[in-house]
């Protein structure tokens, strides 16, 4: 089990890679963006059902991801009878890549993670969702998992949930005996009550997220630096660890391969190692590298014309 992992609480901008954080976005996408953000805020209604505004969150996540790409919805997985609120994947993908855990905006407090503790229900519940889909359904696509009451998130990489508790063998062990109802308990209750928040406990100051509360961004300009940062964290490049947009500076591999054929020259990849050399089948007769060993007392200029 990893034992290099620090407390931190970051926030979106940090959590950022620099190079993705540099990249400037067009206009256009930000103020996009800041309009879905808004339209969420402007629909939550604390006096409605934790359902009834998990639609709103629904239709954000699909604005803000893309909706002919990814699929955000309820996930109901009756083989292991486990209800998830919201999972995100990738449209022609089986496995989900985002779990979302949702509490309402006011009620039930006492469930909802906050700064000074997380050992609360709402990361217990998810906690169950993401051992189901690791150990049960052999899910290795999980990306973030995410708690939230749509106005505060806490949002988790799936990669810390693997070192400190898939990792775990004694608690992957426990899992696997509650699955198969091996234990006293086998109820969804005890795992809540007397599973998770033992383990959790034992990690819970090696458990790295990040906090934010959407409220804060409302009235940031589109063209505000933590604003724009705040829109890339909910990119897919970020949130599920998407290639970012392609390097200028990265040379295009079409042209790349057209060059060799000029010059006559092949790559060739022995035991992992790139080499370039003349071709030595096929031949092109007509590349600078032929010519030149064609005239070899000719200027090099010359043996191109």
């Amino acid at each position: 089990m990893n034992t290099d992992y620090v407390s931190e609480i970051k926030s979106p901008k940090q959590a950022l890679a620099p190079a993705f954080l540099k990249q400037k976005p067009e206009r256009k996408d930000v103020e996009l963006f800041k309009k879905e953000l808004n339209d969420l805020l402007f629909s939550i209604n604390e006096n409605e059902l934790e359902n009834h505004n998990k639609t709103f969150l629904k239709e954000f996540l699909n604005g803000v991801l893309g909706k002919n790409q990814f699929d955000v919805n309820e996930y109901n997985d009756t083989k292991n009878k486990i209800r998830v609120d919201l999972a995100v994947r990738q449209k022609e993908r089986p496995f989900v890549e985002i779990l979302v855990e949702v509490k309402h905006p006011t009620k039930n407090r006492a469930e909802m993670l906050n700064k000074n503790n997380i050992n609360r229900k709402a990361l217990h519940e998810l906690l169950l969702y993401y051992m189901s889909e690791r150990v049960l359904n052999n899910n290795k696509s999980l990306r973030r998992l995410i708690v939230t009451n749509l106005y505060e998130w806490f949002v988790f990489d799936a990669k810390d949930f693997y070192e400190l508790f898939y990792s775990d063998g004694a608690f992957k062990d426990t899992f696997t005996q509650y699955s198969n109802r091996q234990l006293e308990g086998d109820r969804t209750k005890y795992f809540y009550e007397e599973i998770a928040p033992e383990i959790i406990e034992k990690v819970k100051d090696k458990i790295t997220f990040v906090h934010f509360d959407i409220r804060d961004y409302k009235d940031m300009d589109a063209d505000n630096e933590d604003f724009i940062a705040f829109y890339k964290f909910f990119s897919p490049v970020h949130l599920l660890k998407r290639d970012a947009a392609p390097d200028n500076n990265k040379l295009n591999r079409e042209f790349y391969n057209e060059l060799l054929h000029i010059l006559g020259l092949t790559e060739t990849k022995t035991e992992g190692k790139i080499t370039i050399e003349r071709k030595t089948k096929e031949r092109n007769e007509g590349s600078l590298l032929e010519l030149t060993i064609a005239q070899p007392d000719a200027h090099f200029i010359s043996a191109i014309y």
